[in-house]
């Protein structure tokens, strides 16, 4: 999985008694309209900031009237809400919507749950400006997974959803990552190149493995692209090559306005 795997729950550091309670609590206890248990995992905005503008998110269409504040969270923020959960917490995931390297601080974030023991994963679309010192960092911090969200193998294919990104930006920081394991030998984050597929990109996935393979990254994933039109929901079928109407997450779905199939492609689609 490229945001993951349930297998970065289980490592040594975990192995401390209230939270190996607490797991065995979320396991056991049914809902009786209490929860008796704190979460494993926990995901913490570095912020709120992102700098490109893709088609399937909200800061394509930023109305500070609806969404929220765009701003960054301070280190001391952050070590504030570390220390009420790190009894509890095996894992952070520090992104969400916006970009987490944006922030100077995300680093010392990274470091801070190391230290208490708590493993941190982050998606990144990589396309922002980064010293090698800050990716020096990033390693010594002792982030696990560091996922990349690269679309296409070029910059033409690459910015139909990417829009405002730079290819080339986002791979020589990625390389910069993982120049530094080496130095360092160390064997974390796992670089994860991972490509959304849609019908514009579909016939490069190949050469975007390829271009993986290349740079050195540790695994690549391509996964089915998205959309959702008067609030319903498709994906691209890899396989088949088609959209396809998703499945509900959870249970049966409620009934929804039959979404538009696209045409002339996404990008046509939302416009």
């Amino acid at each position: 999985m490229p945001l993951g795997s349930k297998w970065d729950y289980a490592y040594p550091a975990n192995m401390r008694l209230s939270r190996l309670v607490n797991v065995l609590k979320n396991i056991t206890v049914r809902n009786r309209g209490r929860l008796s248990y704190y979460p494993r995992r926990y995901m913490i905005e570095p912020s709120t900031v992102c700098n490109l503008k893709c088609r399937h998110c909200f800061h394509w269409r930023y109305d500070s009237q609806k969404h929220f504040t765009r701003e960054h969270l301070r280190f001391e923020n952050f070590t504030t809400i570390l220390e009420k959960i790190r009894r509890y917490a095996l894992l952070i995931e520090l992104y969400n919507y916006g970009e987490p390297f944006l922030n100077r601080e995300t680093p010392r974030m990274i470091a801070a749950a190391t230290r208490a023991g708590i493993r941190t994963r982050i998606s990144s679309n990589m396309s922002v400006p980064m010293s090698d010192e800050y990716a020096r960092d990033i390693v010594r911090a002792g982030l696990h997974r560091l996922t990349c969200s690269l679309d296409g193998p070029s910059q033409e294919i690459y910015e139909k959803y990417r829009i405002g990104g730079n290819l080339s930006l986002a791979l020589e920081n990625a390389a910069r990552v993982i120049r530094w394991k080496k130095k360092l030998n160390a064997s974390r984050p796992l670089v994860v190149f991972r490509m959304l597929v849609f019908e514009w990109n579909h016939h490069a996935v190949a050469d975007a493995r390829k271009l993986a393979e290349e740079y050195g990254f540790d695994a690549f994933c391509a996964d089915p692209g998205s959309y959702t039109v008067d609030g319903s929901k498709a994906v691209w079928d890899i396989a088949a090559g088609r959209w396809e109407k998703s499945k509900a997450r959870f249970g049966a779905e409620r009934p929804r306005t039959k979404a538009k199939k696209p045409v002339n492609g996404f990008s046509t689609l939302l416009s």
